[in-house]
């Protein structure tokens, strides 16, 4: 039964990818979308499993590759329902540029404030554990990249010279690093 449930499972994947290949634009699509997910990480995890389970039981291996495969149904189901037009316009806003730059900027701001304590902070350690405050300034640190993303998105879309000036500041840890 096992068998069955993995072959059913790498053909509910393989059907959803062969839909996003035959018409790109469906990645985007919630079922075709998990798909993919499910495809990149449940799939080799169900290959290790099935040939090293290890000390899992192959009741238990079963009952995840069940599960997979419903849930993966349940996807493929949910592209059959029709959206509702009052949720939809109840849901849907219109996305300022302008308030995605001020975001940006703060997101980038407090990553780049955060970089330059972390490693003032990191530097008075004598030791390479880092707990604390270090942990704390990591995080925030963090948001460098999603401001780089928002800060990027605006100046493809928008153009103008303080999104790219935000992209770049963004960028500005990562590529002096690499070099």
């Amino acid at each position: 039964m096992i068998e069955l449930y993995f072959y059913m499972f790498a053909a509910l994947v393989l059907a959803g990818l062969i839909r996003a290949f035959m018409k790109p634009a469906r990645i985007y699509e919630y079922p075709t979308f998990m798909a993919a997910t499910f495809g990149i990480f449940i799939l080799p995890q169900a290959v290790s499993l099935l040939q090293s389970p290890g000390a899992i039981s192959t009741s238990a291996v079963e009952c995840v590759l069940l599960m997979a495969n419903l849930s993966l149904i349940a996807c493929y189901c949910s592209a059959l329902i029709p959206v509702s037009e009052r949720i939809l316009r109840w849901t849907s806003v219109a996305v300022d540029q302008d308030r995605l730059l001020r975001a940006a900027a703060v997101l980038i701001a407090a990553g780049l404030i955060s970089s330059f304590a972390m490693k003032e902070a990191a530097e008075d350690l004598r030791e390479n554990v880092w707990t604390g405050t270090v942990t704390i300034y990591h995080f925030f640190a963090s948001l460098l990249l999603p401001g780089f993303v928002i800060a990027l998105t605006v100046a493809i879309g928008r153009g103008g010279s303080i999104p790219w000036l935000l992209t770049g500041l963004a960028a500005w840890p990562s590529v002096g690093a690499v070099i």
